[in-house]
């Protein structure tokens, strides 16, 4: 198939001989461009005199017009409610600065974002000091059976383990 599309030596159409040369002449002879004179409207007569009376005509018949007032009742309001609530958040977050330690955070916010947060071995590094990091605080504690159980119960899945 695309054999014989390559092989096809015209375009297989056809045009009368000296087609182009007359072709503008043609079209305007037949539209009779040349003989129409003016725009081709034409307006009735005495238009425009009695234009402007039918106008003023109309326009004066319309004089009942709504008013309406802007300082309403319902727009004061919420003016009003976006004014105060500009004027809280700027009281609530611009005056009042505090600053931030880890002696002022609670400890559970705290547990709960490195539970819940990625966090890798050289982040919780960065967070100690060469005080932290002495081995007496590593080895001696005292855990009671009570502790362990809790912390067993409340996070491992022992579903887990009767699986394997």
């Amino acid at each position: 198939m695309s054999d014989k599309l390559k092989n096809i030596k015209n375009a297989g159409f056809k045009v009368p001989n000296n087609y182009f040369e007359g072709i503008e002449d043609a079209v305007l002879s037949q539209m009779k461009l040349k003989n129409i004179e003016g725009s081709g409207f034409k307006v009735p007569d005495g238009y425009f005199e009695s234009l402007g009376d039918t106008v003023l005509n109309k326009i004066s018949k319309n004089e009942n017009t709504k008013v309406i007032n802007l300082f309403t009742r319902r727009n004061l309001l919420y003016v009003s409610s976006i004014a105060a609530t500009i004027l809280l958040l700027f009281n609530l977050s611009v005056f009042n600065k505090k600053s931030v330690s880890f002696e002022t955070l609670e400890t559970a916010s705290l547990e709960s974002y490195i539970m819940n947060e990625y966090i890798d071995s050289y982040d919780m590094a960065s967070l100690l000091t060469n005080e932290d990091i002495v081995e007496e605080n590593f080895i001696e504690h005292n855990f009671s059976e009570e502790n362990m159980e809790n912390y067993i119960l409340n996070n491992i899945d022992i579903e887990d383990y009767f699986s394997e």
